[in-house]
């Protein structure tokens, strides 16, 4: 199977490579100028490839010659131009002309196409635009222009993790507050303890050993008293503060600018 296919390729080869013939060299250089009147500049380009051969005739093969510089002196050009909004170039962009890929990346480089009217469809990053351009010929790196919007690249919260956050911080608000009104209940107790003991010894004298022995119980409940009062209330307020500044600065969700466009042909 292998050397048939070797003698196949053999056989083929000269056929493939074959030089024109006269004949052919004058159809090609006849067909090429119809095709120049036609606007069809790509397509003469390939006939007059044939009569430019070695193998024509040296009168045919100059006049194609010339042919050949004529159009690529008015065939035209365009270059895609694709940008994001911060200036950076893009090169990753599908262009597409009349319904047929013509890039699947673009470089910076002209690209010829036929005079007339063409429908170019650029995509990039998601973002897809038509465009309608009519070339003339002698147009030359005639610029078809994309800017594509970054987007913002901020990371968006979580949402779980911010109402997780807010949570903890009304947690901890609730039992600063509760803090807070223990403070205020067992410095009140202080207070009415500390004025049963001077209602019993005015001026810290006391009329009965009774009484002496009453008060000094009074004043280390009013000392209990007072330092837990002093405690609660410290620890009320600093739960109480971290609570609001835990709920303040929970994320919350964020918006993202998307991918915009803005085009043009210059």
């Amino acid at each position: 199977m292998k050397r048939a296919l070797a003698l196949a390729l053999v056989l083929l080869a000269p056929v493939a490579h074959a030089a024109p013939t006269k004949e052919e060299c004058v159809a090609a250089d006849t067909q090429a100028q119809d095709l120049r009147r036609e606007g069809k500049l790509h397509e003469a380009l390939t006939q007059l490839d044939v009569c430019t051969n070695p193998a024509c005739a040296d009168i045919v093969r100059a006049d194609c010659s010339e042919r050949v510089e004529d159009i690529k002196r008015v065939i035209p050009t365009v270059v895609f131009d694709v940008k994001t909004s911060s200036g950076v170039d893009v090169a990753d962009v599908r262009v597409e002309m009349d319904g047929h890929v013509l890039r699947d990346k673009i470089d910076g480089l002209p690209v010829s196409i036929d005079p007339g009217e063409h429908t170019f469809v650029l995509t990039s990053r998601g973002a897809s635009k038509t465009i309608q351009l009519l070339a003339h010929e002698g147009d030359k790196d005639r610029r078809v222009t994309m800017t594509v919007a970054e987007a913002v690249s901020t990371p968006p919260a979580t949402p779980s993790s911010g109402g997780a956050q807010r949570a903890v911080g009304v947690v901890l608000g609730g039992t600063g507050l509760l803090g807070l009104a223990l403070g205020v209940t067992f410095g009140s107790v202080a207070i009415a303890e500390h004025g049963q003991v001077t209602s019993t010894c005015p001026n810290n004298v006391c009329p009965t050993e009774d009484a002496r022995n009453s008060v000094l119980s009074e004043n280390s409940d009013t000392q209990t008293f007072a330092t837990a009062s002093t405690v609660a209330f410290i620890a009320g307020a600093v739960l109480a503060a971290a609570g609001v500044v835990l709920y303040v600065t929970a994320p919350r969700a964020r918006v993202t600018v998307g991918l915009g466009v803005v085009t043009g042909v210059f």
